[in-house]
């Protein structure tokens, strides 16, 4: 039993983090599956339904949301990529899959600047999109500096309806990869892709 092993002092963090991942994701599907049965009665909060599917809500999200254990598991299992654990392919491998060149839309700061700096540490030059100019030319410096890639920055409001015009007017290579980080709405005309090829900008 998993308490007798947390009892004798074995660590249970991996096996606990996962009964906590299991159990919050099968009380949404049970408490919608009620929900569903009971109709626009199950939204009466006279109905315990209605408490049980507001309720059980919170098990996927207080003491770590579910992205918080997903985390954690894959730390326990060493699977998380991370400046503490070498990526699953080389740099060179990346390249032949995506190319030579990344796009990061959104590269100014938070998680764009953190795919462009593990871009740049696996070799892969990067093209920066964003509002701000200044903080992309210290971003761009600081990678070229650190990592000895080649850089390009690209000043786009990624709400704008010009923005595709003015990334595509700063062409890198035939291919390259694409990670749109921001959480700005896009609206206007979008890339077009293939389900297979959606990640790479052309």
């Amino acid at each position: 039993m998993r308490s007798r092993g947390y009892i004798s002092g074995e660590d249970v963090t991996m096996k606990a983090s996962m009964a906590k991942l299991k159990v919050g994701r099968l009380a949404r599907e049970l408490t919608d599956a009620c929900l569903q049965y009971w109709g626009g009665m199950g939204f009466m909060w006279d109905n315990p339904v209605a408490r049980a599917y507001r309720d059980s809500r919170l098990t996927s999200i207080g003491g770590g949301a579910d992205e918080v254990m997903l985390g954690i598991i894959c730390k326990q299992m060493n699977i998380l990529p991370g400046r503490g654990n070498p990526p699953h392919e080389t740099g060179a491998q990346f390249r032949d899959r995506y190319g030579p060149w990344a796009l990061v839309a959104g590269a100014s700061d938070g998680i764009g600047e953190a795919f462009a700096r593990r871009l740049a540490q696996a070799g892969i030059n990067v093209a920066l999109v964003a509002r701000r100019a200044a903080v992309l030319d210290a971003l761009a410096q600081d990678l070229r500096a650190e990592y000895g890639i080649a850089t390009r920055e690209v000043v786009a409001d990624l709400t704008a309806d010009d923005m595709l015009a003015t990334v595509r007017a700063r062409p890198m290579t035939s291919r390259s990869a694409c990670w749109y980080t921001t959480l700005a709405p896009r609206t206007g005309p979008r890339i077009s892709s293939t389900a297979r090829r959606r990640q790479r900008c052309r």
